[in-house]
Parts: C-alpha cells; structure tokens; sequence
C-alpha cells in the first residue's frame, strides 16, 4: 500500500489513507456485519484487486448519486486529462532524447503542457463537498511542478547524477499520490493521466 515496496520514495500519507479504509472495511462487516457491496465507490466494495480500486473507493456505505456540479467537474477534467495523456504521449513519440539538450527542450514542453493542463483544471468549479479534495489534489500537482522547474533550471549546471536520480524518485512518488487523488475524486481518467506508467510503451 506503500510506494516504497515498489522503491520509490515512502508516501505515510497515502499509506494511512489506504490503511484506513481497508480497517473500516473490515471493522464494518466483521463487527457490525455490513454486507460488501459491487459498488466500486462504495466503502464496502467486494472486489478489490489493486491499489487503484481501493483508492476508487469512498469512505460511505452507500454512495449519493453524483450531483450535478460533481458530475460536471468529473465530465470537464476528464477531458482535460485525457487531452493532456494525448499530447503527452506525442510529446514522448516525436522527441527523440540523446544529448542534455534534448532533455532539456522534452522537459521544458512536458512543463507548458501540464501547466496548462493544471490551469484548466484549476478553473472548473469542483462540487461543494470536493472543495477540499480538489485543492489538495491542485495543489500537490502544483508542488510537483514547481520541483520540476527547479530540476530543469539545474540540468545544464549542478544537477549531479545522484540529485536527478533522487528527483526521479520524488517526481514518481507524487505522480502516485496525484494519481490516488484523482481516483478518489472518482476521476480514472485523471489516475491515467497522473500515472507514470501510463507513459512507459
């Protein structure tokens, strides 16, 4: 449930939410006898195979049908994050990476095309009880970036092999945790675009 089974950097956070809801899943049908439930949002879902479902999950019972403004939200930023997947994945396709420069020039069009992406999702109004959840999830990305450009100015410079490694390593780690955020929020097509395996051919 952590990220560093998987070696990368440890997330506790992620870890505890995970392990929260896999303790109140349990709690409620050994104790209180709660059924399991084939909702995949549900807190008692009966299938899950992976993280990702159990990051889908929500912490109710019985989950309200999604209201408008929720469905809205989770309608315009999937495609956005589906138009962000698509220009990633041609960014990935067309540069072909042999010197620093190259790396460079990949790193500084991956920025404008998730700074973008970021500023779009930033405008939709999220539903009033995902104001919370949303603003995490931006502003997480926001520090991702942030660390990116720090990264990217130092390339050229002082950026030893060891300190792009740990960046790899860091960069990953809140690539999963936007991930969970997004799946949370109900967004799979948010999880893709935040996934980095999405990217690996």
């Amino acid at each position: 449930m952590d990220p560093g089974l998987l070696g990368l950097a440890p997330d506790p956070a992620l870890r505890l939410r995970r392990l929260q809801k896999m303790v109140a899943k349990s709690i409620r049908a050994l104790v209180y006898g709660y059924a399991l439930s084939r909702n995949p949002r549900s807190a008692m879902f009966d299938t899950i195979l992976s993280v990702d479902d159990l990051d889908f999950m929500t912490e109710e019972f019985r989950p309200l049908a999604a209201s408008g403004t929720r469905r809205s939200w989770l309608s315009r930023s999937s495609g956005i994050c589906e138009q962000g997947v698509a220009q990633l994945k041609k960014l990935i396709a067309r540069s072909g990476i042999a010197t620093s420069a190259d790396l460079i020039a990949y790193l500084q069009e991956s920025l404008r095309i998730q700074d973008d992406r970021r500023s779009e999702l930033a405008a939709i109004a999220p539903a009033r009880e995902d104001k919370v959840a949303v603003r995490t999830m931006l502003a997480r990305l926001g520090r991702a970036l942030s660390l990116d450009r720090v990264t990217l100015g130092k390339l050229d410079s002082s950026l030893s092999e060891q300190a792009f490694k740990s960046w790899l390593r860091e960069n990953a780690r809140f690539r999963f945790a936007l991930k969970a955020d997004a799946l949370e929020l109900g967004s799979r097509p948010c999880g893709r675009y935040f996934d980095p395996t999405t990217y690996v051919s």
